[in-house]
């Protein structure tokens, strides 16, 4: 019964959980669009800003290039008008000169009357180009200022314009914005109480199932028992059938058991009394005697060496091998001879193999292993790793 409830206090939990993801993503989700279509308007503002700055600057550009454009053209008139001037002034002072030299050969006077003529022509001369020159300074003057003026007017009513516009354009954002953020407090608290009125629906519904699964539980339960106590008496009748069946099996096997350790028992001692005779009969011959090599080692911070005694003329069939930390030292020795008699020809063969592993406790290096024989001692030098 607990069981029941708990999994269905675990589904209804599991039904919950959901409900809430789905709310906390439809939530995440508004606010998530809330953000990206603010951020949206602000990119806009700030671009069509920008836009306005830009054309703004192209016109105060463009006005000051025409500006420019005027200043040199009255600078180049200028510059026209007393290169003309000079030309003139060289040209009348080269007449001058030339009627001079004709007229040198004229009376004091005639030259005198015409000195006056031609400096009372110049200091006119002088005087229209002076004048001309300071009217066209002043026109120029006059024309920079009212195109100054003009300018500035442009630039404040420019200038305004784009002050009202970003107003209004700061208006309507927070105005859209206010709106926005209703409709979305608005569309939250309709999600709210919907959620509320689901889950109470839903808890009434689970209640009534867990009450329903409660009951259908108890009586399954009671059915199972009953069914179980049935079932179980029968299984103890066979049980108790089949372990008497059981035991009597036990019983001849153990004693198959018991006449197979008797018969082995007895073989064992009859091949152990025809080793042990065997064994006793060959204590006397010396080709059955164990032997070994007997090495003796020597430990070293840096190495080991180990010692063994050997024959010299036996000494090449003395093999050793490392493993690890482990010294494998193998002696294998052969003898052949063959003699004649009078009956015939008698051959020995003998064949001696010795093999001793020795434990150093250290990692040895396999390289470095070096003999050397003095005395009837094969004393080999090992390195540690």
């Amino acid at each position: 019964m607990s069981k029941a409830i708990q999994q269905t206090a675990k589904v209804q939990r599991a039904q919950i959980d959901n409900v809430q993801r789905t709310h906390g993503k439809e939530m995440k989700a508004i606010a998530d669009s809330h953000e990206s279509r603010r951020a949206d308007i602000k990119i806009d503002n700030e671009r069509n800003l920008v836009e306005i700055q830009n054309e703004n600057h192209k016109h105060v550009v463009a006005e000051n290039e025409k500006k420019e454009k005027v200043l040199s053209d009255m600078r180049k008139n200028l510059e026209d008008t007393k290169v003309r001037t000079d030309k003139e002034l060289h040209y009348l002072k080269n007449t001058s000169r030339k009627t001079t030299e004709d007229l040198q050969g004229k009376t004091s006077e005639d030259r005198q009357r015409i000195t006056g003529q031609h400096e009372t022509y110049l200091e006119d001369l002088n005087d229209k180009f002076n004048e001309s020159s300071q009217k066209i300074v002043h026109d120029g003057q006059n024309r920079l200022e009212k195109l100054d003026d003009s300018q500035k007017e442009s630039f404040s009513k420019l200038r305004d314009e784009h002050t009202t516009r970003l107003t209004s354009k700061t208006h309507e954002f927070n105005r859209r914005y206010t709106v926005d953020d209703m409709k979305h407090r608005e569309f939250k608290d309709l999600q709210d109480n919907t959620f509320k009125k689901e889950r109470a629906t839903t808890n009434l519904r689970q209640q009534k199932d867990v009450a329903k699964l409660t009951k259908e539980h108890e009586t399954h339960v009671q059915k199972r028992d009953v069914e179980f106590k049935k079932a179980l008496k029968e299984q103890d009748v066979f049980l108790e059938k089949k372990w008497q069946g059981t035991m009597k099996e036990h019983e001849e096997n153990f004693k198959n058991l018991d006449a197979l350790h008797k018969k082995v028992v007895t073989q064992v001692k009859t091949d152990m009394s025809a080793e042990v005779g065997q064994m006793v009969k060959r204590s006397d011959d010396k080709f059955y005697q164990f032997s070994e090599l007997r090495p003796v080692l020597q430990n070293f911070p840096d190495r080991v060496e180990i010692k063994v005694d050997v024959p010299e003329h036996s000494k090449q069939d003395v093999q050793l091998t490392t493993n690890n930390k482990e010294v494998v030292l193998v002696f294998n020795r052969r003898y052949q001879d063959t003699n004649k008699n009078e009956l015939g020809t008698s051959k020995v063969h003998r064949v001696e193999s010795y093999t001793s592993r020795i434990n150093t406790d250290a990692i040895l290096d396999p390289r470095s292993v070096k003999s050397t024989y003095d005395s009837g001692v094969m004393t080999y030098t090992i390195k540690k790793v």
